[in-house]
C-alpha cells in the first residue's frame, strides 16, 4: 500500500509539473513580437497625449511626419471612433480608416491587449491593434517597421502574424500533450483503485 501511495504521490507532481509548464507555455509570446511590442509603445506614446489635448490637427501632422505610420484609428471610451474625425473634412488617409471599419473593430475586440492582421496580400503594410489605455489600431509600413526594430521583412511578418508561440515542448505537441493525457488517465485510475480498495476493506 505503501508503494501504491508513493507511485501515486509521483503520478500526481510529475502531472501538475507538466500542466504548470503546457500552461505557462502556451502562453509566452514570441520574442519578434515581444521585442516589436516594446518598440512600438515608446514610438507611439504620442498618440494618447495629442488625444488627450483634443489636438485633432497635431495628431495629424505628427502622423503625416512619421515615415513608419500609414493612418491612425483611435476609439473612445464610449466605443465611438474618435480619431480620424468623420464629420470634419476627409484626409486622403482618413479612407483607409473608414474603408476598413468593421474590420478594424473586429481585430480590436480581438487584441488582448494587441492584435496583428496583414493589410495586403504582400504585407507591405501590417494593422496593430492595442486595446490597453486607449483603443488604437495604427496601420504600419512594413519596410519601415523591419528596419527600426532590426528583423528581416520575412522574419518579422512570421513572427508578427502568428498566434502568441508556445515554447518548443520536447519531441512534438502531440507527444508532449498525449504525455499529460496517459498521466491523467494513470492518476484517475490509481485514485479510483484506491477508492475501492478501502470500500472493499470496510
Amino acid at each position: 500500500m505503501k508503494v501504491h501511495k508513493l507511485v501515486l504521490s509521483s503520478v500526481l507532481s510529475i502531472t501538475v509539473l507538466l500542466v504548470s509548464y503546457s500552461s505557462f507555455a502556451v502562453t509566452q509570446p514570441n520574442e519578434t513580437r515581444q521585442q516589436t511590442e516594446l518598440f512600438l509603445n515608446s514610438e507611439l506614446a504620442w498618440i494618447s497625449d495629442y488625444i488627450d489635448e483634443n489636438d485633432q490637427t497635431g495628431l495629424r501632422i505628427k502622423q503625416a511626419s512619421t515615415p513608419l505610420i500609414e493612418t491612425i484609428a483611435v476609439w473612445g471610451a464610449n466605443h465611438e471612433l474618435i480619431f480620424p474625425d468623420t464629420q470634419s473634412s476627409t484626409h486622403l488617409n482618413d479612407y483607409i480608416v473608414t474603408n476598413n471599419y468593421p474590420r478594424l473593430k473586429a481585430l480590436l475586440q480581438t487584441a488582448t491587449p494587441t492584435a496583428w492582421e496583414a493589410y495586403d496580400i504582400n504585407v507591405d503594410a501590417l494593422f496593430f491593434c492595442q486595446s490597453e489605455g486607449i483603443s488604437v489600431c495604427v496601420l504600419l509600413k512594413t519596410a519601415e517597421l523591419s528596419a527600426a526594430v532590426g528583423i528581416q521583412k520575412d522574419n518579422l511578418v512570421t513572427g508578427l502574424l502568428a498566434e502568441n508561440k508556445h515554447l518548443a515542448a520536447p519531441g512534438n505537441d502531440n507527444y508532449f500533450y498525449s504525455l499529460i493525457l496517459l498521466l491523467l488517465t494513470i492518476l484517475l485510475g490509481s485514485t479510483t483503485y484506491t477508492f475501492f480498495q478501502r470500500k472493499n476493506k470496510e
